[in-house]
């Protein structure tokens, strides 16, 4: 399979392709802003090192969310636009299922596993799964100040949590004081698109339905329309 994969939901923006049984180009950048600018010219790169041509993929595959806004619709649209291009499918993976893929078998062996992902505000996005990997209630945006609340409604109080995500260490921090003991921060490396792309390429093969490709936003974005007297100003 000749797969192209990219992730802008973060705060970085990388880029694989996946040829075969394996990523043969990848380049990632640290970046909170500028990723409109740089994606393109990252895509062009990733496929010259790979020697291939648009017209040669057969799936390209990009997170849908949640994570940052402008990311987000920057990475979707850049990757529905490649999609009509080509007439190639469209392969959507959620923030979660990336962040879920780079876990250790062995973490699924001590409870359910809950994916907290950052925000940088007060709350988190997370989703909850069981210990067969299946999702135990929807994904929320959940405040800080209700995390302990959230988890023992979906798992009880007596159950152990593990936790994995960038948002991980500061959620066990929030609720170490009600859930202590209970807490396992499962600290692991951060996916990027090399990560990505081998999910993809493995749901691919084997047939499972992608994420929608409909951006994944758990709240609306901060942008607020200014008060009617400030837009007269404006004018």
């Amino acid at each position: 399979m000749l797969l192209l994969a990219f992730d802008v939901a973060g705060n970085a923006c990388s880029a694989a392709v996946w040829s075969g049984r394996e990523v043969v180009a990848h380049v990632s950048e640290e970046m909170e802003r500028g990723q409109a600018e740089r994606l393109a010219p990252m895509l062009q790169s990733v496929m010259d090192a790979a020697a291939l041509a648009f017209s040669q993929l057969e799936t390209i595959a990009v997170t849908v969310g949640p994570g940052s806004f402008t990311g987000i619709r920057i990475g979707l649209s850049m990757a529905k636009g490649l999609a009509l291009a080509t007439g190639r499918p469209l392969h959507g993976v959620t923030t979660f299922a990336l962040h879920m893929s780079v876990l250790s078998p062995a973490v699924w062996r001590d409870g359910p596993v809950m994916i907290v992902l950052e925000t940088k505000r007060d709350d988190f996005y997370v989703q909850m799964y069981g210990s067969n990997q299946q999702v135990l209630g929807p994904a929320a945006a959940v405040p800080s100040q209700e995390l302990a609340s959230y988890v023992t409604d979906l798992i009880g109080a007596e159950a152990v949590l593990n936790l994995a995500g960038d948002g991980a260490k500061r959620a066990v921090t929030e609720m170490v004081n009600t859930l202590g003991p209970r807490l396992y921060w499962r600290e692991s490396a951060s996916p990027d698109a090399r990560d990505l792309a081998r999910l993809a390429a493995v749901e691919a093969e084997a047939r499972r339905p992608p994420a929608p490709t409909d951006p994944f936003y758990l709240r609306p974005p901060d942008v607020r329309r200014p008060p009617a007297t400030q837009r007269q100003a404006e004018r």
